[in-house]
Formats: structure tokens, sequence, C-alpha cells
């Protein structure tokens, strides 16, 4: 089964997963000079990245799009060529508790003149998902909590086990962003008055 995964927004990138196994990631902001943080503005963007690879969007069994900003479900104003295009995808954070894995199933993107299904799950999954994956607990099968502190969030815990996730509490009221913050004026990386950012 091909899987492409597509995140939109704030460091967008194209990714491929064939039978579990990752083919390619590629991230917007290292492709063709872009700037940092760079988001997937134009769908052409993935017919380019499975034409690198020599597929197109046919040859995807699924795509599946990152959700973003939203208490119900995100929107994303992209262009597919020169035609505008909104795009529903699921919110930042799970409607309920055991909501993680649960998807906006959405249609109607439109990739090389063609319309594809797609499924959108909430953002912080993927922080939850890739935690737990490169665990050592997921390597056998154990339950394990997770905690994901993302810029625009409390942190927020979860436990995960073989039937799923669940999230259980937001910890305390500090947004994640309080690291970058953190780091800008604080420690051995800290900017100096009148320093340009990135």
């Amino acid at each position: 089964m091909r899987i492409c995964g597509i995140k939109l927004t704030h460091d967008g990138a194209i990714a491929l997963v064939e039978d579990g196994r990752l083919v390619f990631c590629i991230e917007q902001e290292k492709r063709d000079n872009n700037p940092r943080y760079q988001t997937v503005d134009n769908l052409d963007a993935i017919v380019a990245a499975l034409a690198q690879h020599g597929l197109n969007p046919r040859d995807i069994d699924q795509f599946v799009i990152d959700g973003w900003d939203g208490e119900d479900e995100s929107q994303f104003q992209v262009l597919s060529g020169v035609a505008p295009l909104t795009l529903k995808g699921a919110p930042y954070v799970e409607r309920h508790a055991n909501g993680l894995l649960e998807s906006l199933d959405g249609s109607g993107l439109i990739l090389d003149d063609r319309a594809f299904p797609y499924k959108s799950y909430p953002h912080v999954t993927g922080h939850v998902a890739s935690a737990y994956c490169t665990s050592p607990f997921a390597n056998t099968g154990q339950p394990a909590f997770c905690l994901v502190w993302d810029g625009c969030i409390f942190p927020r815990l979860y436990h995960v086990d073989g039937r799923g996730a669940r999230f259980l509490e937001s910890l305390f009221p500090v947004i994640g962003q309080a690291y970058a913050a953190a780091g800008h004026y604080f420690g051995p990386i800290r900017r100096r008055a009148g320093e340009v950012g990135t």
C-alpha cells in the first residue's frame, strides 16, 4: 500500500510510505532554496515529488493531510496549478479524548487535473505517533505515556497501547513556544540586540 502524507502548513513536507517503509520525505524549505518554514502552497509540488520517484498521483492508495488550526476542522487555501482551492482538514487536537485516530474524510484534492479523496488527522496525531513509534515501547508492544508540547498548545499527556491512544490531560498552562522564547533570549544560542533572526 502506498500512502502519501502531506503537511501543507508551517514546515511543509511530502512523504511517501510504501508497505510500511519510508520511500521519501521532502521538506519544502530544502527545495529550490525556499525560505525556512516554507508551506506547500501549490499542490503541483506533490505531483513533482511523486514524479521524481517515478510515480504519479494515480499510483497512490491513500492521501493523508495533516490537520492544523481550527476547533472542529481546519481549512487550507492552496493552488492546484493556477486554480485556487480550499481543502478541509482535521483540527489541531482531537475532538474528544479517544479521537486521536479519527480522520476527517475529504475529497477534491486536485493533483494533475484529477480529484482524489484524502484523510486528515489532528495535527497532534503525528506527534504522538512519532513519539511512540520511535520508542523502545513500540518494539515490544508495551503501553506508554507520550507527552506532546507543541508551539501553540499546553503540554498534553496521552496513553498509547495496542488499541490506540487516549488523551489524558493538559499538564499546565504554558504553551510550547516557551522553548523557542527561552532559546532566543537565554543560553548559548541567544540572540543579541540588533541581530537579525531567521
